[in-house]
């Protein structure tokens, strides 16, 4: 393969782009159909099949957004920087994302789609924003799309495809082990509709301190952040565990607001926060403050096992999101969050399901860490390719 001999074009000079828009909101019609409507939310894997949202042809109609055919390349222009997918279904897209449709034969998608995630750095550092970054089309429409002979490009997509797919396949043995911990969890102890298989039940106030932090103010920026301590924010809260955060916060911070230390092991809830956030689950491995959309549960290892409760509190994401209250934006609050019933068992019985959760996460440890070695490969391979 002779990269001298590949040809560089500008792709708004090879490509067409489509944008969308957002159906008004305050109808909430608009959102009871059948046609997905896309978001950079959404974009969580390289083949968006399902969306959050469904709008009617009402919607359609009444706004800037376009139905872009199943197949399609997406990219988004701004939140979500960098981000790419193929449809897998006709959609409607939002004013965040672009679809494009190239105006010749001799480009491969996927090579596109490979090329462009080589460079989602560089389109992230150019992003233009206060506090959400974007990038224009005038942007896009600039970047030099590099065109090699069709033969080459299904040789470097055969390749990274190949590493992908074991990649994919690696993550869906991730789903699995969850799946096993979570099926281990309802052999041992039930669920809510037989009533945790006898098990005494207690709301959380009656067996757990619950508190909530805050967030120091931006305007004293200099002061209150770039310190080190944790300070943990609702988008960082997915069912996962947190050693480290995005931001942290100094001790003047701590001292001058509300925000408290949680040592580790505290479990965290969100209770407000856009998308699927409210109601997901995190456990700290390491100490940290949050901020006040979070709900910190202490832990007490006399009464009831990290493991158990980090594991009821995961299969109960969907009963307690809808435990929120509000109109326009639903959300949690302390109160609700004290109010939720959980089943005791015996503590013995606990020890025994966290043993068998502990050979479950070393497995996915392992798995974790297989993941990471292939992905570097990967974007080594890209990066040979595309620099």
């Amino acid at each position: 393969m002779d990269k001298s001999k590949w040809e560089y074009e500008k792709l708004g000079e090879v490509a067409t782009f489509i944008g969308g828009g957002t159906p008004s909101k305050t109808n909430t019609d608009y959102y009871s159909g059948n046609i997905p409507w896309a978001t950079v939310r959404d974009m969580t894997s390289f083949m968006l099949n399902k969306t959050e949202y469904c709008i009617t042809e009402e919607a359609v109609a009444n706004s800037a957004t376009n139905i872009i055919p199943q197949g399609t390349i997406v990219i988004s222009t701004h939140v979500g920087l960098g981000k790419i997918c193929e449809l897998q279904q006709d959609t409607a897209i939002n004013q965040d994302l672009k679809a494009v449709s190239f105006k010749t034969a001799l480009i491969d998608k996927r090579f596109f789609s490979y090329w462009y995630k080589s460079i989602s750095d560089y389109i992230i550092s150019n992003g233009k924003g206060a506090t959400v970054k974007g990038v224009t089309l005038n942007f896009i429409k600039g970047l030099n799309l590099p065109i090699p002979s069709l033969s080459d490009q299904n040789y470097i997509v055969s390749e990274l495809d190949q590493l992908s797919a074991i990649i994919s396949l690696k993550q869906q043995q991730m789903k699995e082990y969850d799946a096993l911990a979570q099926s281990l969890f309802y052999e041992m102890f039930g669920d809510e509709n037989n009533q945790y298989n006898g098990f005494q039940t207690f709301k959380l106030s009656e067996l757990f301190e619950v508190g909530t932090g805050s967030t120091p103010s931006r305007k004293l920026e200099n002061i209150y952040y770039g310190g080190t301590l944790n300070w943990v924010k609702t988008t960082e809260i997915h069912g996962n565990y947190i050693s480290e955060t995005e931001e942290k916060i100094t001790q003047k911070a701590l001292e001058d607001t509300n925000c408290k230390m949680y040592p580790s092991n505290t479990i965290l809830i969100a209770m407000y926060g856009q998308g699927k956030t409210r109601g997901q689950v995190a456990r700290l491995s390491a100490p940290a403050a949050t901020n006040q959309a979070c709900a910190a549960i202490l832990p007490k290892p006399e009464i009831c096992n990290t493991d158990f409760l980090f594991e009821f509190f995961l299969l109960s994401y969907e009963r307690i999101r809808n435990m929120a209250r509000g109109g326009t934006q639903s959300n949690l609050n302390l109160s609700l969050v004290k109010s939720i019933e959980i089943p005791l068992p015996p503590l013995s019985l606990q020890r025994s399901f966290a043993e068998k959760v502990k050979a479950i996460e070393h497995q996915k440890s392992l798995l974790k860490q297989s993941i990471a070695e292939t992905q570097t490969l990967l974007d080594s391979r890209m990066q040979e390719y595309f620099s």
